[in-house]
């Protein structure tokens, strides 16, 4: 019994103990976090005290650099001083500038920078490597020397010189389709087939300096039916004619020799050789009254005078050569055959009604400028990338003519599952451009304005649903921007017409329910429009027709939107709403501008009757707005309820 008692004793005076412990150590944490704290709070006040000595000495540093920069850019500048001030030193006191006559001078210019071999065929071609392995043994290295040199000695290289350039397509190295020039033998054309090689007359600056050429060129894989010149010589011209007013400063002069095309089949009689070597003359015509104060000599193609063929196997050309071909029995090669005479003479006749065309001065029509206006205004009706592309170019598959492929290249074959260019459907919006495509890359100012009033024709119903489509974006920007999502509370930044407690509560779901239903009617009009046959496919599923606009910027906000409507009430973000909203509307109404002010220069090119019924006066008077978020001082005054949630917020 005792045992018992000291045991129940012992054990609560062991409780007892426990207690006491207990708070003695809460004490003691207590008094180990308070100084935690100090020493946190002083470790603190070090941190930052390092950070501020660390960020003074980061701008010691940074000044220290931005006066070093400051004083070496002065230094630069009063260096680039005194090398212009010892240059003309230089130049003043240089005895081949002061002792030696300009006469003298230009001699030298003529012996270091002058080589006839620059306009022969033998400086091009595939023994030579394109070019490549050439030796002009010339010294243009004197045109770094100094400013007034290079003045005196530049007009002298690509005045006094005659550079040869092949545009016909088929001598370059294989997969190269860039034009063969003493001037472009280092140039590589890296475009994919079938994109466009254009001239660029700022890029190849030296071209736009010559002032005497020699042209060789032919009908691109020649056809008895379709002898068109090659796309080169055409794009030449082109290119030139657009500079020509920097260049007539001083006389220019071209020679054009011209490969004729031959005939397929020795049943062939020679007239029809005759008759196709003078209908392939008569279109260099097109491209050459492009040119103005030009002397020009357009002469007949021999044997010895074209380059060596490229190694592609299906490029190799072949030309009818009359002073070969139309040799006879009374042939002396110190002289030219009479067959060769006999066809030169349909070259002169070509070269007097170029001349007869300069002296009339009448004004020229450009026909790749005017499609470049086409080209602007169609490719905004198309909004996929790669339909655009395929919209805008001239595709295997698909020739709106027989026997045309005159391109310099292998044509590329339309976008994967494109219902616009497929193989057994064509869109004739797309058949249309790919005629004025082949009437800009002949000049044939006729063919052209034919192709562009189809594109037109073809392309006003869809103009006037977009126009309607922009009133309609016009109208929904002006009636929405006071309410709803656009109604946000510049006071607390809330919308108080989406609370409960609310006079005249909205409902957010109902909102974005009709922007989604709205906009997405609107967007609708700005779909192409697909003839019965084109739109029997897409709504089959064969074609690549919706998966090639649903990463586009249009569908992915209409994506968004479509899982903001999904979401709870107390999750749907009217801010956010809103920011996706605004820029779906203006990502359409962009389209309509686009359309529109493309539309209003499509004939800005055009001097002679433009062939088309579309009256753009109207169009022209009306102003075009953009769209207005904020609101104007003009606009009608806030509403009794934006009135009232703008004085609670600002009482508050």
């Amino acid at each position: 019994m005792s045992t018992t008692r000291s045991k129940s004793r012992a054990k609560a005076k062991g409780k007892g103990k426990t207690k006491d412990d207990e708070n003695e150590e809460i004490s003691q944490l207590r008094s180990q976090l308070e100084n935690e704290r100090a020493i946190s709070s002083s470790y603190r006040h070090i941190v930052e005290h390092q950070k501020k000595v660390i960020l003074e000495q980061q701008r010691d540093v940074i000044d220290k650099q931005q006066l070093t920069i400051h004083s070496t850019k002065l230094e630069l500048k009063s260096a680039k001083e005194d090398v212009r001030r010892l240059s003309a030193l230089h130049q003043s006191s240089s005895p081949f500038l002061t002792k030696l006559p300009v006469e003298i001078r230009i001699k030298i210019y003529k012996l270091l920078l002058v080589n006839p071999e620059l306009g022969e065929s033998s400086s091009i071609g595939k023994i030579v490597e394109f070019g490549k392995s050439k030796k002009f043994e010339l010294s243009p290295a004197i045109l770094r020397t100094c400013q007034t040199i290079r003045n005196e000695a530049d007009p002298i290289l690509y005045g006094s010189n005659t550079f040869i350039m092949e545009c016909i397509g088929a001598y370059g190295p294989r997969g190269c389709h860039t034009p063969q020039s003493p001037l472009t033998r280092y140039i590589v054309n890296n475009k994919p087939l079938g994109q466009e090689y254009n001239f660029d007359f700022e890029v190849f600056k030296p071209l736009k300096k010559v002032r005497h050429w020699k042209i060789i060129t032919a009908a691109y894989r020649p056809v008895l039916t379709n002898p068109v010149p090659a796309k080169l010589f055409v794009h030449f011209c082109q290119a030139l004619s657009e500079v020509s007013s920097e260049l007539v400063t001083l006389p220019r002069s071209i020679e054009v020799v011209v490969a004729l095309t031959k005939k397929e089949s020795s049943a062939l009689k020679a007239q029809t050789q005759h008759d196709i070597s003078q209908k392939q003359l008569s279109y260099l015509i097109n491209p050459l009254k492009l040119l103005r104060d030009v002397d020009l000599n357009l002469r007949i193609a021999k044997e010895k005078e074209m380059p060596d063929p490229s190694d592609e196997p299906c490029l190799r050309p072949n030309y009818y050569f009359p002073d070969i071909d139309g040799i006879d029995d009374m042939y002396d090669e110190n002289e030219d055959s009479a067959t060769y005479c006999e066809y030169q003479e349909m070259a002169d006749e070509i070269a007097e009604e170029y001349e007869e065309l300069v002296e009339a001065q009448s004004p020229v029509e450009k026909v790749f400028q005017m499609h470049n206006k086409l080209r602007d205004y169609a490719m905004w009706f198309e909004r996929s990338p790669d339909f655009q592309r395929d919209m805008l170019s001239f595709l295997r598959g698909h020739s709106v003519e027989p026997d045309t492929r005159h391109f310099g290249w292998h044509l590329r074959s339309p976008s994967h599952g494109n219902p616009f260019r497929a193989y057994s459907t064509i869109h004739p919006v797309e058949i249309a451009l790919s005629k004025a495509i082949l009437a800009k890359d002949r000049e044939d100012v006729k063919k052209f304005k034919e192709a562009r009033a189809e594109v037109i024709k073809h392309l006003e119903p869809q103009f006037e649903k977009i126009a309607e489509a922009g009133e309609m974006l016009r109208e929904f920007v002006y009636e929405e921007r006071q309410s709803g999502i656009f109604n946000e509370c510049t006071g607390c930044r809330r919308f108080h017409h989406y609370d409960e407690h609310w006079e005249t509560q909205a409902n957010l779901e109902e909102d974005i329910d009709r922007y989604i239903y709205t906009l997405d009617k609107i967007a609708a009009m700005f779909h192409r429009v697909l003839p019965e046959n084109i739109e029997i496919k897409v709504a089959k599923g064969v074609t690549m027709y919706e998966s090639a606009y649903s990463t586009l910027h249009r569908e992915r906000l209409f994506v968004k939107l479509r899982w903001m409507q999904k979401q709870e009430l107390m999750e749907k973000d009217p801010r956010q709403t809103a920011v996706w909203v605004k820029e779906l509307v203006e990502d359409m109404y962009d389209q309509y501008l686009a359309i529109r002010e493309n539309r209003l220069g499509l004939f800005h090119q055009d001097i002679t009757d433009r062939k088309c019924e579309i009256d753009l006066k109207e169009e022209v008077e009306e102003d075009i707005f953009d769209i207005e978020w904020d609101i104007d001082d003009e606009d009608e005054e806030m509403d009794s309820d934006a009135e009232e949630m703008f004085e609670r917020c600002h009482s508050q």
